[in-house]
């Protein structure tokens, strides 16, 4: 056991954690500003591990338990119900007897701990893989309804443009130029799909930075979705978006989008319906701290750090092409290369009426 001494510094500190944990979650400061303020060094990537404690049990869960007595006595009612949950379900493991054990006597033990006294009453799982369960296990999983559109997705072809157009530029660096140190370049088809999907879906599980993938908002569903048990981890997909920048598929990208969608809704450009486009701008919000041009947000009424994305929408609403600009671009300068990058896609004249809001009323334009 600790002495006085000892516990109540443990309980200042663990004390002291609390109010860093709460200046994070209350005032939204920066989490290693605010454990340095009372003394703490830790890294962001750890701050998850000890907010789920915190919120688990309170200060009390946060108190450094290293120095103590670990295990309690093993007594012959602890050794007798091991064996009883051995003679129930003899594959039961060292790491799912440990809770049952916490539980039922209120005492602490680590799995290998536990793994020891199996072996020696001779009670250990034979070596090698376990058996398969015959059953499946029922998860309860949120937005249960987006399995649905990740299966429209497959099926209009969305993922496999996504995807080609990512891996025929990954082959194009490799036979054209020397390899750079970037991971992306390494990874087979399956990974890239799964790290696109991750990205495409975010929304619909209420994430909508790269940020959020440090479970400050509920992602098992995500993880399910994608057919693992948890999501990619932040600083894996953080690395994979800063790479794929660098691949330069903008272009490309937006032009295979195009034909993609223009094949899916089977637009024939013969009627004025389908000869007519509406041309729309998309302020994006961008939290940086490099020097990119400023613009006006019109939701927010702010001149912030922003990128304009313009979309090229078909008569029903439905966008076909996406050009990402400065936050200081006006429309006047995307209206006609908008335009003409469709109309080199598809290969012929078919904008006959393009619409679009009184940005685009310059004099310039009519002439």
């Amino acid at each position: 056991m600790f002495r006085p001494s000892i516990l109540r510094e443990k309980e200042r500190k663990a004390r002291l954690q609390e109010k860093a944990i709460l200046l994070i979650e209350n005032k939204g400061w920066n989490i290693q500003k605010a454990f340095r303020r009372y003394g703490f060094k830790i890294s962001p990537f750890s701050y998850p591990h000890i907010r789920a404690r915190y919120q688990k049990g309170g200060w009390r869960n946060l108190l450094d338990t290293r120095g103590g007595n670990r295990h309690p006595r093993v007594t012959p009612a602890i050794l007798n119900f091991i064996r009883q949950v051995k003679r129930q379900n003899p594959t039961q493991s060292a790491h799912e007897i440990t809770p049952l054990l916490k539980e039922q006597f209120q005492a602490t033990f680590h799995p290998i701990h536990i793994g020891r006294l199996l072996k020696k009453l001779k009670l250990n799982n034979s070596v090698g893989r376990r058996s398969i369960p015959k059953t499946v296990p029922i998860y309860h999983i949120d937005h249960a309804g987006s399995f649905f559109l990740r299966g429209i997705c497959l099926k209009m072809g969305i993922i496999d443009t996504l995807t080609s157009t990512v891996m025929n530029r990954i082959q194009e660096l490799k036979k054209n130029q020397p390899l750079e140190n970037l991971s992306i370049l390494q990874r087979s088809a399956p990974v890239i799909q799964a790290k696109i999907e991750s990205l495409l879906y975010m929304p619909l599980f209420r994430m909508q930075r790269i940020w959020h993938f440090k479970t400050v908002y509920p992602r098992e569903g995500l993880g399910f979705l994608m057919g693992r048990k948890l999501p990619y981890k932040y600083h894996t997909m953080d690395n994979f978006l800063r790479e794929i920048s660098r691949l330069n598929i903008a272009e490309p990208l937006s032009e295979n989008l195009a034909k993609c969608y223009i094949e899916i809704f089977g637009i024939e450009f013969e009627t004025l319906d389908e000869q007519t486009f509406y041309i729309d701008c998309h302020d994006k919000a961008t939290w940086t701290h490099f020097n990119i041009p400023k613009g006006l947000h019109a939701t927010r009424n702010q001149i912030l750090k922003i990128l304009k994305v313009y979309f090229l929408n078909d008569f029903h609403g439905r966008p076909i092409l996406s050009l990402t600009k400065p936050g200081d671009t006006h429309l006047t300068q995307v209206l006609f290369p908008l335009m003409a990058q469709l109309e080199q896609i598809v290969g012929k004249k078919v904008i006959k009426i393009a619409i679009f809001d009184r940005e685009g009323l310059a004099v310039w334009v009519f002439q």
